[in-house]
């Protein structure tokens, strides 16, 4: 096959778009026709191709558009701390779908091949419900000790060890990629996704904000462009439009928010083009503090606040995961200390430019929606000046400036529920909603119960949420019974849900039962490299941090050793000798 050239960063018009389309319609039906082993060699081709990558260089890029001065040394480390999350999570992906497709190939090489690995896997039942739940094997530096991770399938699901993989080859079409802002790596486990799970070639819209990832999207995928079985673009508004309605196109997946979804649908309609549609949207993403079990120390506490204040910090909470909601007993009596502790963080933590565009705008429209209101309370936190940023970011009328965080405080009592403008709404801003939950009694099971109702019929979104579960009452009744009836995609006990969005073995995605019309958190899952059908939740269970120092400082907080964390990067994409001693000369010297 001829061989072709990756987009550049630059915006394209609707001849190339449509000339990329005819070259993947064409191919469509040959990348259905692959077997297990072809597909592999692909995979092999991507893995190599990322070991040659300048992911630093990448993740640089990255760190100019956020706002950073990469003359600084905080500059520095921002980079090189989201080097060491990319490069992770592009090779453990990609290793993890190799697994899957090798275990096909040992198998028989066919899609229906039910492989060793697959037979081998744990599945449990839930005590409460019946479900099935598959314990995911831990490899080798996917996830922390004492770290658990498990999907839970829905109602009559087969047994995952006795059905094939999920590998969807009756969708051998055109599948349009919407891709999200807020994260580089985002555009890569949409696209293996959408080839290796979905069974689809996709023409991959880069977000305009991430057009620094098109030349190293390129690079990575290269060997499938080539062969006609992928490709990407960089275009305006309008020709995306067109080419989400375009009729060689059958399917199409929205990473981003939920008005970007209906706006597409809208407009699917107005061209009379039904498509199959599949998204990660929005949510308010609630982290839950349960109460009741042994006493909590002052470091439990500080570690505890330290780590939601980390998820608030990073990027201004323009991600999908930040925490926008705190849930917690009124009548804990290690409430006012959490609370005291959470502030104080807060107050120590410099915040990062608001580069995402609309941050101000969405920041100062969720004020507004509280005038004249008096069921909450506003509270600002000053934070200090963050050092190292790019001068443009810091002048007084930069809307991208830094904002100061925003607690919104409220009382809930589920006897006589008011609905609030918080609930409904996902800032991506530096937001945090703290609501109270009244007449729980210190009790877990209670507090559970009434949070679960809150959460699942009150609160917009079902994509993820966080369970803080003293080590007292891991693996309670009441604990447990909440894991079932929380309707989210992603539940997360101790730990910021992208973990599990970093852990490719696990899934990603909004709890079932959405439609296009109301789409809501999204419909269907990603990454899913088990391969694994009727998916309705994962669960991954850390351990309950007990010392504020487990928490890992914001890398424009404590700039660290830049020079070996970027190292330690490179050598985990490619390990060889050389840069296992480039490692450990940044160690010695820096």
């Amino acid at each position: 096959m001829a061989t072709r050239r990756a987009s550049s960063g630059e915006v394209v018009g609707w001849e190339v778009v449509n000339t990329k389309l005819d070259i993947l319609g064409a191919h469509a039906e040959a990348w259905g026709a692959l077997r297990p082993s072809e597909r592999l060699q692909y995979l092999g081709k991507v893995k190599r191709a990322l070991q040659r990558m300048d992911i630093y260089g990448w993740c640089a890029d990255s760190a100019l558009l956020q706002g950073w001065d990469m003359n600084t040394r905080y500059g520095q480390n921002v980079a090189a701390t989201e080097t060491k999350t990319t490069a992770y999570f592009i090779k453990a992906y990609i290793e993890a779908l190799m697994a899957a497709y090798n275990d096909m190939v040992a198998a028989g090489d066919t899609y229906e091949s039910i492989g060793p690995k697959r037979q081998g896997l744990r599945v449990d039942t839930r005590e409460k419900t019946g479900r099935k739940s598959v314990h995911v094997p831990r490899s080798f530096g996917e996830w922390a000790a004492g770290t658990s991770l498990d999907i839970l399938l829905q109602q009559g699901a087969p047994d995952p060890r006795v059905s094939p993989p999920a590998v969807n080859l009756a969708s051998s079409q055109v599948c349009v990629v919407l891709g999200g802002g807020s994260q580089s790596y985002l555009s890569v486990s949409d696209i293996l996704h959408q080839l290796f799970v979905e069974g689809q070639v996709p023409l991959f819209k880069h977000h305009h904000l991430r057009a620094l990832s098109v030349e190293p999207v390129g690079k990575l995928f290269s060997s499938i462009i080539e062969d006609g079985f992928m490709d990407h673009v960089l275009c305006d508004p309008l020709t995306t439009r067109r080419l989400a309605a375009d009729p060689r196109v059958g399917a199409v997946h929205v990473t981003g928010s939920k008005a970007s979804h209906d706006a597409i649908l809208r407009h699917l309609r107005s061209a009379e083009q039904e498509k199959r549609m599949t998204s990660q949207l929005s949510c308010v993403t609630p982290w839950v503090v349960v109460p009741g079990g042994d006493e909590w120390t002052l470091g439990e506490l500080e570690a505890q606040a330290k780590a939601v204040v980390n998820g608030l910090v990073k990027q201004q909470a323009c991600n999908c995961y930040a925490p926008n909601m705190l849930v917690i007993d009124a009548d804990w009596p290690s409430k006012e200390t959490f609370l005291t502790e959470l502030r104080t963080a807060l107050a120590l933590a410099p915040q990062p430019p608001a580069y995402y565009p609309g941050t101000k705008e969405r920041y100062d429209n969720l004020v507004a929606a509280y005038e004249g209101r008096s069921d909450a309370v506003l509270e600002y936190i000053e934070s200090p000046e963050q050092e190292g940023l790019a001068p443009d970011f810091v002048q007084d009328d930069d809307p991208r400036k830094p904002l100061q965080v925003l607690l919104i405080l409220h009382k809930v009592n589920m006897r006589s529920f008011q609905r609030a403008p918080a609930f409904s709404i996902e800032p991506f801003a530096p937001v945090l909603t703290i609501c109270e939950m009244e007449n729980t009694l210190n009790d877990e099971a209670l507090f559970l119960k009434q949070t679960a109702r809150f959460l699942n019929n009150h609160v917009f979104g079902s994509l993820s949420c966080t369970l803080i579960v003293h080590y007292s009452l891991q693996g309670s009744e009441a604990v447990e019974k909440a894991v079932d009836d929380l309707r989210y995609g992603c539940i997360c006990i101790n730990g910021s849900s992208s973990a599990m969005f970093l852990a490719p073995n696990g899934v990603w995605g909004a709890f079932p039962g959405a439609s296009v019309d109301l789409a809501k958190s999204g419909i269907g899952f990603v990454h899913n490299c088990l391969l694994l059908s009727n998916v309705e939740k994962g669960v991954l269970r850390q351990a309950f941090a007990t010392n504020a120092s487990a928490q890992t400082d914001h890398p424009g907080e404590n700039p660290g050793n830049t020079t070996l964390v970027r190292r330690n990067a490179e050598f985990m994409v490619r390990p060889n000798p050389w840069r296992l001693a480039k490692v450990a000369g940044a160690a010695m010297f820096g």
